[in-house]
């Protein structure tokens, strides 16, 4: 039977194989506790300082460091920007069949801005940009499409829920003037959800045009001829205040009572710019 090589002797030699054994391990603990033979090199792969570990660390982990320190720096930058953004305190909304460029869009709320601005203080405004096309619409534009040769996709989903949007804002949400559409106007003046203009003024400055009892024509008035932006909404785009919403009662009447008196007043300079 062979014998186990573990259990093959060195030398031959029990007592001999001991002493090997013993004297190897001897070696080894001198050249952990710097005891080395003169002429040997020994690598030390265990950084000593503190910028050698740092070193080491980076060597190891460079892009995880990276990827996590732009993380931060990004994250940072938008923390400061939300902390340090204005809060919009003029709420406008536009329902109709106008697709508003973001330059556009941005050009109506700085037409708001200059309007409402006073002595020492300054306001933003938020543009609710709902893009509503009427059946009769979206079948006209099918036709003139047709006739120019060039096909146009109408997402009927995306109509849908600005429609849905509008009803919601205009029960339950903080926006108090509106630019609309005819077709979208009617359903909430006929439910009485405009303010009239004789509860607004004794009359209308020289060269506003109403459309009702309740809107005016935006073109009409000097502040939609002068303002880019407004410029670029239809010809019949009309300029409305809503009533104080029905349901500020749960969410706080006499906040919501104070954000209409202030659009109130814009509106009034609207019509008298």
């Amino acid at each position: 039977m062979e014998p186990d090589k573990k259990d093959i002797p060195i030398n031959g030699n029990p007592a001999e194989d001991d002493e090997v054994i013993e004297s190897n391990i001897s070696k080894r603990l001198s050249a952990l506790e710097g005891d080395v033979p003169d002429g040997s090199v020994v690598i030390e792969d265990s950084p000593k300082t503190f910028k050698e570990k740092i070193a080491n660390f980076f060597f190891h982990y460079k892009w995880p460091v990276i990827v996590i320190g732009v993380f931060v720096i990004i994250m940072a930058v938008c923390i400061v920007q939300l902390a340090t953004r204005k809060k919009a305190d003029i709420l406008v909304m536009y329902a109709g069949p106008a697709v508003l460029t973001p330059e556009q869009i941005n050009a109506v709320e700085a037409s708001f801005d200059t309007i409402a601005a006073e002595p020492g203080k300054s306001h933003s405004t938020s543009l609710l940009d709902l893009t509503v096309y009427t059946e009769q619409q979206i079948e006209d534009l099918k036709k003139k499409s047709a006739e120019d040769g060039e096909p146009v996709a109408v997402n009927s989903i995306a109509i849908y829920n600005s429609r849905q949007r509008f009803s919601a804002e205009i029960t339950v949400g903080d926006t108090c003037i509106v630019l609309v559409s005819p077709e979208m106007y009617k359903s909430v003046h006929d439910a009485g959800g405009f303010m009239k203009l004789s509860e607004i003024t004794d009359s209308l400055p020289e060269g506003v045009q109403a459309y009702d009892d309740s809107a005016v024509i935006l073109s009409s008035t000097n502040f939609g001829k002068k303002f880019a932006g407004l410029k670029d909404l239809p010809e019949d785009t009309l300029l409305c205040m809503r009533r104080l919403k029905t349901m500020s009662v749960f969410t706080g009447v006499q906040k919501a009572q104070d954000s209409h008196a202030f659009h109130l007043e814009i509106f009034k300079k609207i019509l008298n710019y």
